[in-house]
């Protein structure tokens, strides 16, 4: 590694930046912008107390938006939607915010030693060997190529800087926690027993009802597209091992089957061996097939199957007397075998030559002939066939959804179990709509799910929930009480806690939600209504809480510090939210804040630029334009900083 690391040092240098000034560029504004200076290469969107936020960095962070929305999505978003749904004008008070920070944590006039701030660098990844050991040869490399060591010091420090006095604002959070963590680990572990009561009002449907609901949304009950389709395979299957065809030859010469397949076979124990008497009925596998077909005494030869290649021996065969259907006293041996990636590859590429000389011109059927192969077809089929004419139950999943999922593009590579295939839909037509009498019964299932969604229903069981819980004391007494209701009752059979999932005690409602309800109840107390999953309503009457003791707790321990970092983490996040909006009240009504307006809508594509938006996403920034002056909004407030004000601290 210390010769690589020798070798590429410029590379790395660059790569420092790259990963690691970027980063902190991106967090915390460009290190080198302080008030008064600008980079000479990136318009102004906006200045905060005179600090520039330039173009780049808002790019930058549109782009990070952008990013993350694909990763969601599957679409990258363009600017001028980030700005259409607000986004753009949240990443641009973010950027102000920062600033505002920036600011606020220069006026401490915070200094480190320049010794404090190479310990840090030293930690950085790049100068970590494997083990994660500081490695002072690469270190030593690096600074001897850099050269701009006051720029690196004021950058380090200023960030430092800022950390610290995010830490001494965050301080509070962290002094908060202790007991909240033990709270919250008892919680955690607390164990409770229910009883339980879905509720639903009664809906009763007619025949009239169903047959409305099918009418007015045919749609629904249309049956999928189906397709037929050309199709030319290639095998996947290894070709037959040497070792195969030589047991066949010597099982034929005589010598004995039980003793060859112990020692060859990778089902090598008796009971796996030997078959007894079976029928063709009992073992209906296709590689079984080779077996039946045996005369008495016979060997066959090597088969394909589901675990590489099967020699069988037909023992003897003899008539049921009863069923009077023929049995064979089978044994079998297998054979493993696995085909290679070099050969997959070369099948691969023979598909992909046929499919190219089909493009340019061939007819499919010459063209899978030149090959060795022959094309093939199937009848009509949708993305629910459980069968598909001339094609193996290996194959038919990954055919049936690949098939249709490429239908428009022709002849392209397909990978199943047992074939490669390359296909074309010759033909398709619209899945019909069915008779009512075959869908009567999804009919009558959807007319009750339609009803449940209606604003009428959810207030009738509103209704009822208000009811139930002022009248009933157990749970039992909803069904006497309510007779008109749809009940589903019962009694978890294990205790959970909050963080269990209820989905197997047949509960479809949040744990954590009954937790909350009879976190100060007792044995007997009823909560409810509580919401389930799919919007119904739920009862539970509490059986059994059993909290843990000290002794337990202690065996939990270890599960203390990450509660106490989620707590931290979380007060932190409400504190510093809190801290940036007070900052932001107090610090924009004493500094002066600037916005470009015109470099803002050459960006986001509005106004005058909106019919340039998809270049203007494209620029370089370097070509950007300057700024309009006369776009500029000031705020008539002086530009000194807000006074310091300890409270915060």
């Amino acid at each position: 590694m210390q010769n690589w690391m020798r070798k590429h040092r410029r590379l790395i240098f660059f790569f420092i930046f790259i990963f690691i000034g970027i980063p902190f560029v991106f967090m915390w504004g460009k290190p080198s912008s302080r008030p008064g200076s600008t980079p000479a290469d990136s318009p102004v969107v906006a200045q905060v107390g005179g600090i520039p936020i330039t173009e780049s960095e808002f790019r930058r962070a549109l782009d990070a938006q952008s990013s993350s929305r694909s990763q969601q999505s599957g679409e990258r978003p363009t600017y001028a939607e980030l700005d259409r749904d607000g986004t753009a004008q949240s990443v641009l008070e973010q950027l102000v915010d920062t600033s505002l920070l920036r600011l606020r944590s220069s006026q401490r006039n915070f200094t480190l030693d320049k010794r404090v701030l190479e310990k840090q660098m030293q930690k950085w990844e790049i100068f970590q060997d494997e083990n994660g050991v500081f490695n002072h040869e690469i270190w030593n490399e690096w600074v001897g190529t850099v050269d701009r060591w006051n720029e690196i010091y004021a950058d380090m420090e200023e960030q430092m800087g800022r950390q610290m006095y995010l830490s001494l604002i965050s301080a509070p959070a962290r002094r908060m926690i202790g007991a909240r963590a033990q709270e919250e680990l008892k919680g955690d572990h607390t164990k409770f027993k229910v009883k339980f009561a879905k509720i639903e009002a009664k809906i009763d449907v007619t025949e009239e009802d169903a047959l409305k609901h099918f009418e007015d949304n045919p749609e629904t009950y249309r049956l999928p597209e189906q397709h037929k389709v050309e199709f030319i395979a290639c095998s996947l299957a290894p070709d037959v091992p040497e070792l195969a065809t030589e047991l066949v030859e010597k099982l034929r010469a005589g010598e004995d089957f039980m003793e060859l397949a112990k020692e060859n076979s990778t089902l090598n124990n008796e009971g796996d061996i030997d078959l007894g008497w079976i029928t063709a009925e009992d073992h209906q596998d296709a590689h079984m097939e080779a077996l039946f077909a045996l005369e008495a005494g016979a060997v066959s030869d090597p088969v394909s199957g589901p675990l590489g290649f099967y020699i069988f021996k037909n023992e003897e065969e003899r008539i049921d007397p009863d069923s009077e259907e023929r049995e064979v006293l089978g044994r079998q041996m297998v054979i493993q075998a696995m085909i290679t990636p070099e050969e997959t590859a070369i099948r691969e590429k023979t598909l992909s030559d046929v499919a190219r000389k089909i493009e340019d011109g061939t007819d499919p059927a010459t063209a899978a002939e030149e090959a060795g192969l022959s094309l093939g077809s199937t009848d009509f089929f949708d993305r629910t066939a459980t069968e598909i004419e001339n094609l193996s139950m290996n194959d038919l999943f990954v055919f049936r959804s690949q098939v249709i999922a490429k239908k428009d593009t022709p002849w392209e590579v397909i990978k199943g179990r047992d074939n490669l295939f390359i296909t074309h839909v010759t033909e398709s037509r619209e899945g019909a709509v069915p008779e009512f009498s075959d869908v009567k019964e999804d009919a009558e299932n959807n007319y009750i799910a339609e009803v449940k969604r209606s604003e009428e229903y959810l207030e009738k069981l509103a209704d009822y929930g208000e009811k139930i819980k002022e009248e009933i004391s157990r749970i039992e007494e909803i069904e006497t009480k309510f007779p008109e209701l749809d009940l589903e009752t019962g009694e978890t059979e294990e205790a959970f806690t909050r963080k269990d999932m209820l989905f197997q005690q047949k509960v479809y409602v949040q744990a954590m939600d009954v937790f909350e309800a009879f976190k100060e109840a007792l044995p007997g107390d009823i909560a409810g209504p509580l919401k389930g999953f799919f919007g119904d309503s739920w009862f539970f009457e509490l059986i059994e809480k059993t909290e843990p003791d000290e002794s337990e707790l202690e065996e939990f321990a270890d599960e203390v510090e990450a509660i106490e970092n989620r707590l931290t983490m979380n007060a932190g996040y409400e504190i510093m939210s809190d801290f940036m909006k007070d900052l932001r009240e107090r610090m924009l009504a004493s500094v002066t804040y600037q916005q470009n307006n015109d470099v803002l809508d050459r960006i986001l594509g509005r106004g005058k630029y909106a019919i340039e938006e998809e270049d203007s996403e494209t620029d370089e920034e370097t070509g950007a334009e300057t700024a309009d002056t006369d776009s500029v909004e000031e705020d008539t407030a002086d530009e000194t900083p807000a006074e310091n004000d300890d409270n915060e601290e």
